[in-house]
């Protein structure tokens, strides 16, 4: 444990001065206060009460951990180990060790209502490092809440950054991935107040080849802050068109 959390410990594998895992495919986003309009009269005293929130840097890395560093000190503030990667930490440490991927997805922040209340909430996965997504309440930067972290058994690889997409369903995590151990690429949705799956889709079929998933893109026809088509892409050519208008 000493090891993981930076420290040198006599046995283990050499640190040589590094206490912070490398980061390959995370890049940080910095998080301050709620900006920006949305169709809701509670939004704007969510706003006002967290006006004067602390600029945070959130950076996922291949140590294990989601990051927390203060913007303007650059201190650690606290760090998050996904359950999927516990049973990997070991390897950390070996003095044979050769690099592996844990925490190597860009996190993303956003405001979102949980539960009827707004939140700020950051969702985060592991890129090739396993199978899951994990949201975070950063509301209060100094006291942060786990909200889940739900494994997606198609999710063995995603190289796309999850969107998060306004529904008729509420707010939703939408992601890409692909290949898998057989080659196949998904789109999948997860409820970000919970979790749930609410779908995991195969992109084309099973004698397309090696298929990966691209970002999705969502599409407002009415401009009523709920989105109403998505676009996605994968590597056989296709654009999938999803109409997500009509829950």
């Amino acid at each position: 444990v000493n090891w993981v959390r930076g420290e040198d410990v006599v046995g283990y594998r050499d640190r040589f001065g590094w206490k912070l895992g490398d980061l390959v495919h995370s890049t940080p986003v910095v998080v301050g206060p709620p900006k920006g309009f949305r169709f809701d009269e509670n939004f704007l005293s969510f706003r006002q009460s967290w006006k004067n929130r602390e600029s945070v840097v959130y950076v996922g890395s291949n140590d294990g951990m989601l990051h927390a560093f203060n913007a303007d000190t650059g201190a650690e503030m606290w760090s998050y180990i996904p359950r999927r990667v516990l049973g990997k930490l070991e390897m950390l440490a070996d003095p044979a060790y050769c690099h592996q991927n844990y925490v190597d997805l860009s996190p993303k922040a956003f405001d979102t209502k949980v539960n009827g209340q707004w939140k700020t909430v950051l969702v985060c996965g592991l890129r090739t490092g396993g199978d899951s997504y994990f949201a975070i309440d950063i509301t209060d930067p100094y006291s942060p809440n786990l909200l889940w972290e739900t494994s997606v058994p198609s999710l063995t690889t995603s190289f796309t950054d999850p969107v998060i997409i306004e529904t008729q369903w509420g707010t939703v995590l939408w992601s890409g991935s692909g290949p898998n151990s057989n080659g196949r690429a998904y789109a999948s949705l997860l409820r970000v107040d919970n979790g749930n799956i609410l779908l995991s889709y195969q992109l084309g079929t099973a004698s397309a080849g090696t298929n990966a998933a691209t970002a999705p893109t969502p599409y407002d026809l009415d401009q009523d802050g709920i989105a109403d088509l998505v676009f996605q892409g994968d590597l056989t050519g296709r654009v999938w068109r999803w109409d997500i208008s009509d829950p």
